[in-house]
């Protein structure tokens, strides 16, 4: 629209001076017949001087209109160029939004189907428990429910601490169910796609997938030498046993953990 109203306005100022060009051209025409009808030969060198200084006039006004013009181009070159750098920015803003978008889509692509994974990795777990008269099968999260039932109640015997036991007996259902879980928080704080913000609300995400039996099967984990370095910091970090109950855990466990892993303030 810019280019069009310019374009429309140089012909009109090219009009203008045609007409004024014409205009002067017919004026000196008459001007020198007037001087040359009072005496030819006297006024012929004064019609000469006056050509001459008409026509430099108009050389000048000439190269005063070229200059205009080029200033006029290089004008609306300049906003062009403005304009094409705009339209530049505006396709490379849009271009990092696609990008994010799409980094963002990845992450959570992978992020559920860890999660997915970790279900389907719940779900088959199984156990089978032989009674007096037939065998019972417990699956999925009534597994560990059941095995922390069992600590818990050795604890509220008295009896010698034992989680560890029990756990490493039992590592069969509780080992892929924790490594899995572990690859999860690493995919999520390795993330360099999100903020930290972002970061604990994806944690949340997968804290509120977790029973209080997951969460006490957890806690035992944790204290295992070979999960100190690595499970234990993204345990803390993102709060994960908040909420689990420490009523039925000996005091001297539950201060292996820093307070934040709790959800509390250090």
């Amino acid at each position: 629209m810019l280019e069009k109203c310019d374009c429309l306005k140089y012909l009109r100022n090219a009009v203008f001076v045609a007409l004024a060009l014409w205009g002067i051209h017919w004026a000196w025409y008459w001007l020198a017949e007037r001087i040359m009808a009072q005496s030819p030969q006297t006024k012929l060198s004064e019609a000469l001087e006056a050509s001459g200084a008409m026509f430099s006039g108009l050389a000048f006004l000439a190269a005063l209109g070229t200059l205009w013009v080029q200033r006029k181009d290089l004008e609306l070159q300049r906003q062009e160029l403005q304009d094409t750098r705009g339209e530049l920015k505006g396709q490379r803003e849009q271009m990092e939004l696609q990008n994010a978008r799409m980094v963002r889509q990845s992450f959570e692509n992978g992020f559920f189907s860890l999660i997915n994974l970790h279900n389907d990795i719940v779900c088959n777990i199984s156990e089978d428990v032989l009674g007096f008269k037939s065998t019972k099968t417990y699956s999925g999260r009534s597994v560990i429910s059941r095995q922390m039932n069992i600590i818990t109640s050795a604890y509220k015997d008295a009896e010698e601490v034992v989680y560890e036991k029990i756990i490493r007996e039992n590592s069969q259902y509780f080992s892929s169910y924790v490594k899995s879980l572990y690859s999860i928080l690493m995919y999520v704080d390795s993330a360099l796609s999100i903020t930290d913000r972002e970061k604990r609300d994806y944690a949340f995400i997968v804290k509120s997938t977790l029973s209080a039996a997951e969460l006490q099967l957890l806690f035992y984990v944790g204290l295992f030498q070979e999960w100190r370095r690595t499970f234990v910091p993204l345990v803390e970090k993102y709060s994960i046993l908040e909420g689990v109950d420490l009523s039925c855990m000996p005091d001297e466990l539950c201060n292996s953990y820093s307070p934040s892993a709790y959800g509390l303030a250090k």
